[in-house]
């Protein structure tokens, strides 16, 4: 956060309007194009000071992103209750596909069901109360962070403990790999049994075989799904 003392300290204040100098006017802009909520500061009616106040993205935001297109997701929206002017600021900066600012917790739950009303499969990642109700309305909701609440923890589908952006993608792909070998096993027992069944019906594989074969199929299933604890979630 910066605090500016403005070269009009102690110029008369009325209301929202003041009256300042050049520089004020630059500094307030300069504030409000850098995505910060300008604050102002008065004692008495007279204006003394302005305050810009900013919420950086979370390290790592921008790869995570990046990372998030490889896997196939192509349109980001960010919803936030925060001004136009800063929603477009963060936006711009993440090279988000768009924007929707000034929104109420209803309102984003609003969003995320027209998202769905289309047939967008959505993932709602935040971590305030503010977010609980949209969260539980997306496909998979997402908590995120170390200062996530109860609430959005209870609405949400997953919860990562961590401030990391970068497990986002990762937590995807960990999603996508366990069905891909969930996959992999139905089709490994529904082969491997009904090829044992045709051998066993006809009488070319006799029964303490196929019982051998059974087992055989479970340990496989079991051994390929252990391939899972082998993932990397930070590559």
């Amino acid at each position: 956060n910066e605090v500016y003392q403005t070269e009009g300290a102690g110029k008369e204040w009325k209301g929202t309007k003041w009256k300042g100098t050049k520089r004020d006017g630059r500094e307030r802009k300069g504030m409000q194009n850098n995505g910060e909520i300008v604050i102002y500061v008065a004692k008495n009616e007279n204006l003394i000071g302005v305050i810009g106040v900013s919420d950086p993205p979370r390290e790592n935001i921008k790869k995570a992103m990046n990372r998030l297109r490889n896997q196939g997701i192509d349109d980001i929206v960010l919803l936030t209750g925060d001004l136009r002017q800063q929603a477009e600021t963060i936006a711009n900066s993440m090279s988000m596909d768009r924007y929707e600012s000034e929104l109420l917790p209803e309102d984003k739950a609003k969003d995320i069901l027209k998202f769905r009303s289309i047939g967008s499969k959505v993932i709602m990642i935040g971590d305030g109360i503010n977010d609980a109700p949209a969260l539980s309305y997306a496909n998979v909701g997402i908590a995120l962070g170390s200062t996530r609440t109860d609430v959005a923890m209870e609405a949400a589908d997953v919860t990562i403990t961590s401030d990391d952006p970068l497990l986002i993608p990762a937590v995807i792909g960990l999603a996508k790999n366990t069905v891909k070998i969930i996959k992999q096993n139905f089709a490994m027992a529904i082969g491997i049994n009904s090829f044992a069944l045709v051998l066993g019906a006809t009488g070319l594989l006799p029964a303490i075989y196929s019982s051998v074969l059974h087992n055989s199929i479970t340990i496989l299933v079991v051994g390929n799904s252990l391939r899972l604890l082998k993932y990397d979630v930070n590559k």
